[in-house]
C-alpha cells in the first residue's frame, strides 16, 4: 500500500509565483499515484517518487520556438510530446513545464511538489554541455518497475552503471549534472533517487554548488 504524504502545509507558494524565479538546473520533485509510485516509495522510502530539471528555453537556443519554461524529465507517461522529437515517447523527453505540473496535479491521487533551487553560479557553457548530452539519451525508454528496482541495486550498492538503453527519472537528472560538470562520477548515475535531491548534503556537488531546501507549491494556483 503506498505510503500517505506528510502533511501539508496549509499555505503553499503558487506554482505561477514561483515560475517568475525559476532558473535552468533546478529541479522539481513530485509525488503522486502514479502507475510506478507504489514500488518506489517502497523500495526508496521517500515520497518523492520523480524529478526532472527545470530549463528555460532561451538558455538552450529555443526561445520562440517552445514554451519559455521547460522540463527535462524521464517520464513513463505518454501524456504530453517530447518538445524536440515532436511525438510522445517515454523515457528522456523535453517537456512544457506548466503541462506536467498541471495536468499531474489534476489527473492523479495524493499529488504534492516541491523546487528545489540550484545554487550555483550559471555559466553558458553548463547548457551547451547539456545539450551535446541529451542527444547521447534522448532515444532511451523508461524501464519496468522491476527494472527499475534492479538498475538502482546495481547503482546505489555494487556502483555498476547500466546502459544507456533504459533511464528512470533520477538516472537522468544525475547524467544531466554530471554531463554539465556539476557532479563528479564517485556513483553511477542509477544510484540516485528522486529524493535524494530533498537531502541536504546527500548529492555531492562541484562548482561549489549546493540545492537549497525544498519547497512545496501549489501547482494549480
Amino acid at each position: 500500500m503506498s505510503k500517505q504524504p506528510d502533511s501539508t502545509p496549509k499555505d503553499l507558494v503558487p506554482f505561477s509565483k514561483l515560475k517568475q524565479t525559476m532558473q535552468s538546473g533546478d529541479i522539481i520533485l513530485m509525488h503522486g499515484q502514479y502507475t510506478d509510485s507504489w514500488l518506489i516509495e517502497d523500495f526508496e522510502r521517500s515520497i518523492w517518487t520523480h524529478s526532472g530539471i527545470i530549463l528555460k528555453a532561451k538558455d538552450i537556443g529555443l526561445e520562440g520556438k517552445v514554451p519559455d519554461l521547460l522540463f527535462w524529465e524521464s517520464n513513463s507517461l505518454t501524456n504530453l510530446p517530447d518538445l524536440i522529437l515532436n511525438k510522445t515517447k517515454t523515457g528522456p523527453m523535453l517537456v512544457d513545464l506548466d503541462k506536467r505540473v498541471v495536468s499531474n496535479a489534476k489527473d492523479y491521487n495524493e499529488v504534492k511538489m516541491a523546487y528545489v533551487e540550484l545554487s550555483v553560479e550559471r555559466k553558458l557553457e553548463f547548457w551547451q554541455k547539456l545539450l551535446d548530452f541529451m542527444p547521447t539519451v534522448h532515444n532511451a525508454i523508461f524501464p519496468s518497475d522491476i527494472k527499475m528496482m534492479f538498475y538502482e541495486i546495481e547503482g546505489r550498492i555494487f556502483r555498476h552503471q547500466t546502459g544507456m538503453k533504459e533511464i528512470f527519472c533520477s538516472e537522468l537528472v544525475a547524467g544531466s549534472y554530471e554531463s554539465m560538470g556539476l557532479l563528479n562520477n564517485d556513483w553511477p548515475w542509477n544510484a540516485y533517487e528522486p529524493g535524494d535531491f530533498a537531502k541536504k548534503g546527500k548529492v555531492d556537488l562541484q562548482l561549489n554548488a549546493h540545492f537549497e531546501a525544498p519547497l512545496e507549491f501549489d501547482p494549480l494556483s
